[in-house]
């Protein structure tokens, strides 16, 4: 079985095989339902990726997408299959798909956006997405909140102005299209709460306002920075590159290695992570992984850091990856520079400001010194580079890393803080063989918390 992938619920694992689509029991690994795969539709020449699946929100679908065709597979009907063709590709691959509403949403690879409608069998082109921005899924997100409509929110640019539109389930006209007064807009965004969608702009947007808040129903709310009648001074610095929602908190990335964070209310800076002004007691430990000849691995505690330590968070290089655990109090992060160490940032207890900007900084100073006793940094190099983070679905500060050589381990960020434990698992790859540019058949493409204490 290859491409598995755990259901929302985690009841369910969905994985392929070259003649079927099967679905096991989390619990036992029993085969639950299995759907038989068809090739009658022959991949064109562009269409040589691997094919990808995607559980709906409900946990009662699967949608099994390639870069020709995509069919909807359920199982509460194992008889029913919905499949949609690609054709000659004259729109390119298709490049993602999702659930919307009761119909399908399909955005090719030159942009292009579809609907598919399920009980009427056909596709609706209702727009096309900005492209050159890193990524479509960049570009788009769908607002799934229990007891409300979903929300369907693109990002698109026509004559050299982004514009941002809404759609609602079983519509293929826009609710709202909003002109947006970004230079090249980058990314969009839900907010966890799914009240406020972030619209980040390019960074060479600065001084202006880099990012512009939205309600779910497309009003104006505010921007950041705020927009000043003063005309700004001439200045070189480039403004923030990424962003990333928390439960309380707005992170952005800037362009020198800092993150600020913004309050969830107000859109105003609570905290700002400044890498090179962090001391050594705002350092809660550092460990570096070690391997030795034989493959044998170990983690070496270094105390407040070492030389490389401080040269990492004196480079100025921004961060990547950066992602808030489930309580928001932690953000884990990795610099551009620096590939193979992971960051882990607890963020200081701060509360939403309501009051004018010379009140805010008194508040400030009163607060200043407990904020930096609770301002700490834990610190893990990696023998090889991250290839992705997760942090633990229900238990805040437990973040798990996957590395390029095919490693897991396991960091709890709390009081009595110790070295990464490693999982071990049948595709641990020797430190060797970490350099070889050939793949393995054993790699490890991704993985997943399955349940609250099951990693597939």
């Amino acid at each position: 079985t290859t491409h598995a992938s755990p259901s929302p619920d985690g009841h369910y694992i969905a994985g392929l095989t070259p003649d079927h689509l099967y679905v096991y029991y989390t619990s036992s690994l029993t085969i639950a339902c299995s759907f038989p795969l068809d090739h009658l539709n022959t991949p064109t020449t562009r269409s040589v990726e691997a094919p990808t699946l995607h559980w709906t929100p409900c946990s009662l679908s699967i949608i099994l997408q390639t870069s020709s065709y995509v069919s909807l597979h359920s199982l509460a009907n194992t008889s029913s299959r919905v499949k949609i063709a690609n054709g000659s590709a004259s729109l390119g691959r298709i490049a993602s798909v999702d659930v919307f509403g009761e119909d399908v949403v399909v955005v090719w690879e030159f942009g292009r956006v579809g609907i598919f409608e399920v009980g009427r069998g056909r596709v609706t082109e209702i727009g096309e997405l900005k492209t050159g921005i890193g990524s479509l899924r960049s570009a788009w997100g769908i607002r799934r909140v229990k007891g409300k409509a979903e929300v369907l929110a693109l990002l698109c640019r026509t004559s050299a102005t982004d514009i941002l539109s809404l759609l609602l389930p079983s519509s293929t006209t826009p609710l709202t299209t909003i002109t947006l007064p970004t230079i090249d807009a980058q990314y969009l965004a839900w907010s966890p709460s799914s009240k406020w969608i972030s619209i980040l702009d390019t960074s060479l947007s600065a001084p202006n306002s880099a990012v512009h808040i939205y309600t779910a129903d497309g009003n104006f709310y505010r921007s950041y920075p705020p927009q000043t009648s003063i005309p700004a001074e001439e200045t070189y610095t480039l403004g923030p590159l990424r962003q990333a929602w928390g439960p309380s908190n707005l992170a952005l990335a800037n362009a020198d290695g800092s993150i600020t964070l913004l309050s969830t209310t107000t859109f105003s800076p609570v905290c700002v992570l400044d890498p090179w002004t962090i001391a050594e007691d705002d350092i809660t430990a550092v460990y570096r992984e070690q391997v030795s000849g034989k493959g044998d691995r170990n983690w070496a505690y270094l105390g407040n850091g070492d030389d490389s330590t401080f040269q990492l968070l004196t480079s100025y290089s921004p961060a990547l990856d950066i992602k808030f655990d489930v309580s928001g109090k932690h953000l884990a992060f990795r610099l551009e520079a620096f590939p193979e160490t992971v960051i882990i940032w607890k963020i200081p207890s701060s509360n939403p400001v309501f009051a004018s900007p010379t009140q805010d900084e008194a508040i400030n100073e009163d607060h200043s010194e407990t904020n930096e006793q609770q301002n700490t940094l834990s610190i893990l190099h990696h023998h090889t580079a991250i290839r992705k983070l997760h942090w633990h679905p229900t238990t805040p500060g437990l973040l798990l890393t996957h590395t390029e050589d095919n490693q897991i381990y396991l960091f709890s960020n709390n009081p009595d803080t110790n070295a990464p434990l490693q999982i071990t698992h049948p595709f641990s790859s020797a430190a060797s063989s970490s350099t070889s540019s050939s793949p393995s058949i054993n790699e490890i493409t991704n993985i997943h918390w399955t349940t609250p204490t099951t990693i597939i």
